[in-house]
């Protein structure tokens, strides 16, 4: 799903531009940001087919912000990427219907789990309810 909107989110500048640059490169509509706040209010302003997030965002967390992503366009689809592996976010990401990758990935493994997520999500049969 080439030209998909993709939202990335990560403190880590360097991070956030080593993901965003081969996506775009890829044929995606990627837009990075640092903060949880701009974040949050991009997700109310702009639709965003899928949404990456670190799980660590300061005073926050991606899973705070998957849970506000479905709450204002429940067709986002996430994934959730965490510097050290917790079964205990995993389990909670899985629960929000978010993918959950434990770092070191990199970003070329990252651009192709996007392609996956997006292809699911294109084939999913939307909920009623």
């Amino acid at each position: 799903m080439k030209m998909a909107a993709v939202l990335v989110v990560d403190g880590n500048t360097k991070g956030l531009a080593s993901l965003v640059e081969p996506l775009r490169k890829a044929g995606y509509r990627a837009v990075g940001t640092g903060s949880f706040e701009t974040a949050r209010h991009l997700l109310r302003t702009q639709w965003y087919d899928l949404l990456i997030t670190e799980l660590r965002l300061a005073a926050y967390n991606g899973l705070h912000l998957v849970f506000h992503s479905r709450a204002v366009n429940p067709a986002t689809t996430a994934i959730i990427v965490a510097a050290i592996a917790d079964d205990s976010s995993e389990i909670e990401a899985r629960r929000l219907g978010a993918h959950y990758v434990a770092s070191p990935a990199s970003p070329e493994s990252l651009v192709a789990l996007v392609g996956t997520v997006l292809e699911e999500a294109q084939h999913q049969v939307p909920s009623l309810y």
